[in-house]
């Protein structure tokens, strides 16, 4: 008989435990409770030395001082974690078909912006999307001033959709786009064929820290796509490609 069918024995007979030959396994019995289910039972009760130990704090299953998840409010499958510190997870596995949807928040007590990494800890350290779509979430459509330029909240998501301020605009703004992260990527789209955006290159605008192909300067009307990659090293946003809209 192993020592979790002993335990639950000494349960269902309602006596007491004596612990004695297993000094690394402790329970109290008003708050540890084996059904005839084989479940384990956590009565709502917070102990008053909390280091080390599970419990359940009103429904929120916590060990050592730190929620674990909370089983009232929590969707089933999900994974939990409130790290007061950097967190790393090893590994995780699936093994049915259902999707996993990983949704991170920050740590109210920590300074935004946090960075948020997913790599392969092998040799290769790819990140291999094999099968579905990849969805970049677009921002609302963002009105350009030209003394401004782009701010930083404009290129907070990866695809910014952007128009003129009532009318078209020439950014006039040094840099026209805020310095981003070393090796950000952004995805400009045009949203007006009116409110027309204008980006000028570094040869057009001194100070613009835009590196265009051939020096060519980018007006962007509805459906209208210029992508950007940011190096921190020469502060400068590179062109990777553009494209006009697709039709007559």
């Amino acid at each position: 008989m192993s020592i979790w069918d002993k335990i639950k024995q000494l349960f269902y007979k309602n006596r007491n435990i004596s612990m004695q030959s297993y000094p690394n396994v402790a329970f109290s019995k008003q708050t540890v409770v084996f059904d005839q289910r084989d479940a384990i039972i956590l009565e709502d009760s917070v102990p008053a030395v909390t280091t080390d130990k599970l419990y359940n704090d009103g429904g929120v299953l916590t060990f050592d001082g730190n929620a674990v998840g909370n089983i009232n409010s929590g969707t089933a499958g999900n994974i939990a974690l409130y790290p007061a510190t950097d967190i790393g997870i090893d590994d995780i596995y699936v093994q049915n078909a259902n999707n996993i949807n990983l949704a991170i928040a920050a740590h109210p007590a920590l300074a935004a912006p946090r960075t948020y990494t997913i790599q392969d800890a092998g040799a290769s350290a790819n990140f291999l999307l094999s099968a579905g779509a990849l969805v970049l979430s677009p921002t609302a459509t963002q009105n350009i001033v030209a003394a401004t330029g782009l701010t930083a909240a404009m290129i907070a998501n990866k695809i910014t959709r952007i128009q003129g301020d009532a009318g078209a605009v020439t950014v006039s703004a040094t840099p026209s786009i805020v310095a981003g992260t070393d090796g950000q990527i952004i995805i400009l789209q045009g949203d007006s064929d009116t409110n027309t955006v204008t980006l000028n290159d570094e040869a057009t605008t001194p100070g613009s820290t835009l590196e265009l192909t051939a020096d060519q300067n980018m007006s962007l009307s509805k459906g209208y796509i210029l992508v950007l990659v940011y190096d921190a090293g020469d502060a400068k946003w590179y062109e990777i490609t553009r494209s006009n809209k697709p039709g007559p």
